[in-house]
């Protein structure tokens, strides 16, 4: 949408008639008739806590009547809204789209005395819900499989990649779920409008060595599931993405704004000029600082071949750790091989390797970053959790480190200081997968308010079986449960083409400057022509340590 100068004057003028407009429109997007008119009363909300993130209620008296309403067309079409307002620059009304939505049940209504028409609408993923008609055929459940279930082997690389299993079940959906109209039959959406981007762990360190943007572990759902609770559980897997149909009716499937370089929406210049009050909520009970997370819990005697290491050298700029499994007696490496190793010293060198029954050394690799493990990750006696895999180190082939025999992750909240007594909370809590992030501006780190800690554990927190990977689900939550309990209320005048998961500049009265927000829900009322934003401090991507 082009904003111009014209469209923030327009913001800004007083007391103001909102119009409507209703396009009708087939599955194609393609219309077939036309509403307009006059609002009476009406209201529609964003939000990007919700699965079905945009819902809309109006009323309005007709200035138009383009035929008659027959009621299949609320089974076989959508609603394109557009709200709109007298401009005294242009001397016509200006449309601004507000998005393509779906009937709710039993939502229309029309008063032929009045010729006033209402309706009740819901955005397009509420046809992905299971309320709706979300659900597969025939199944009783059903499962997104990164596991192999005849061979108990992970699958290749490209069967894991998360963008393309995406992609595979919106062609699915499309395939099994059709609207019938005059005999033809149209997918109930359209997902020709589409776009997904790459979906991951945004650990992009251009490594070939771990693929990042992989399914980590089987997805498994009940026979009531709809589409929209796999694609959910799919972007709640790193906790940095959503999923939505724009205004324009496009999937969208992304990265949330992140980074300083995100485009900043509205300026504090125009904010100042739009804002009619302001009132901050802060959730005590919600807030935490130090998130811990138990995944798997690794069975040794039946999963993994156990082992001691005989002896440590150094080589050059490698430590290699000497093994004898003695019911091994290929002549080679598989990729089969899963071991529990208790080491008999620290790892000390640039590169740490294993070397099973003389066959050669293999590095081990952290199983997130693709990068070689950190020298004294490894310490003398205790036991450690390796996967073999033949495609690591150039295809020379190598060993993923995982964890330890319980897969546990501690992130902490801190302004720096607690960053050099890690070896006090990995004795603590029993662990050495301790990651600190380091945000010095904020309120609610450790230093500030003490260790207030929330634990996460079963479900699908047990099929976590590295600890890089827990440290970042780790890292998500702190994300969530520290940085975001505040939030800050502001009324002010409607602007229409502003969304959720975007970002504005404010100063709050109590502020000296003004700060980046993102906009987390918008509540419009379009007889008023105002509406109230519930934004949350915006913060880039902040550094961490191990």
């Amino acid at each position: 949408m082009n904003i111009t100068e014209n469209d923030i004057a327009e913001l800004k003028a007083g007391s103001k008639t909102m119009y409507c407009k209703a396009e009708i429109v087939d599955t194609n997007y393609k219309t077939v008739n036309m509403l307009e008119g006059v609002i009476t009363s009406g209201n529609y909300s964003i939000n990007s806590d919700s699965d079905i993130r945009r819902t809309c209620n109006i009323s309005m008296c007709l200035s138009n009547n383009n035929g008659r309403l027959t009621e299949d067309i609320f089974f076989n079409h959508y609603l394109k809204i557009y709200i709109g307002c007298y401009s005294f620059t242009t001397k016509e009304i200006k449309y601004y789209c507000m998005g393509v939505y779906s009937f709710d049940k039993e939502s229309f209504r029309y008063d032929i005395s009045a010729n006033e028409v209402s309706f009740t609408l819901l955005d397009l993923c509420s046809l992905m819900d299971s309320g709706h008609y979300g659900t597969d055929y025939g199944a009783e459940t059903s499962t997104i499989c990164a596991v192999n279930p005849q061979t108990g082997k992970r699958l290749e690389h490209k069967d894991l990649i998360l963008k393309n299993i995406v992609k595979n079940m919106l062609e699915d959906f499309s395939a099994h779920n059709y609207f019938e109209c005059n005999g033809n039959q149209k997918p109930k959406i359209n997902f020709t409008k589409c776009r997904i981007d790459e979906i991951g762990m945004n650990n992009r360190n251009g490594t070939k060595e771990y693929e990042w943007d992989e399914l980590p572990y089987d997805l498994d759902f009940s026979a009531d599931s709809g589409l929209i609770d796999k694609l959910t559980a799919i972007r709640d897997l790193y906790g940095i993405h959503e999923f939505f149909f724009d205004t324009d009716g496009t999937f969208i499937f992304q990265e949330i704004s992140h980074t300083d370089d995100d485009m900043v929406i509205l300026d504090e210049d125009t904010m100042s000029d739009l804002v009619i009050s302001e009132n901050m909520d802060v959730n005590i009970y919600d807030i935490k600082n130090v998130v811990e997370v138990w995944g798997k819990t690794v069975n040794i005697t039946k999963e993994y071949r156990n082992a001691v290491s005989e002896k440590y050298t150094v080589t050059g700029s490698d430590g290699i750790y000497s093994v004898t499994l003695r019911d091994y007696n290929e002549s080679g490496y598989s990729e089969d091989i899963k071991l529990a190793l208790t080491v008999n010293a620290i790892n000390t060198s640039q590169n740490t390797c294993i070397n099973i029954n003389n066959l050669g050394s293999r590095k081990i690799f952290d199983k997130l970053t693709g990068k070689p493990i950190k020298p004294k990750l490894l310490q003398e006696d205790k036991t450690y959790i390796f996967e073999y895999s033949t495609s690591l180190d150039g295809g020379r082939g190598g060993f993923y480190y995982l964890s330890s025999y319980q897969v546990h992750a501690v992130a902490i909240m801190t302004d720096g200081s607690a960053i050099n007594k890690k070896d006090t909370y990995a004795k603590n809590y029993n662990t050495d997968n301790i990651v600190f992030v380091k945000d010095e501006n904020s309120r609610y780190c450790i230093e500030k308010i003490g260790e207030i800690r929330k634990k996460f554990s079963g479900n699908n927190y047990a099929n976590l079986e590295s600890d890089s990977l827990t440290a970042d689900y780790a890292k998500a939550k702190l994300n969530q449960l520290c940085r975001r309990s505040a939030t800050l209320n502001l009324d002010m005048l409607i602007v229409p083409w502003l969304d959720v998961n975007q970002i504005i500049e404010y100063k709050p009265h109590n502020a000296d400057t003004a700060k980046k927000y993102i906009t987390k829900s918008i509540s419009g009322d379009l007889l008023s022509g105002t509406m109230s934003v519930s934004l949350m401090d915006f913060y880039a991507t902040l550094d961490t340590e191990n």
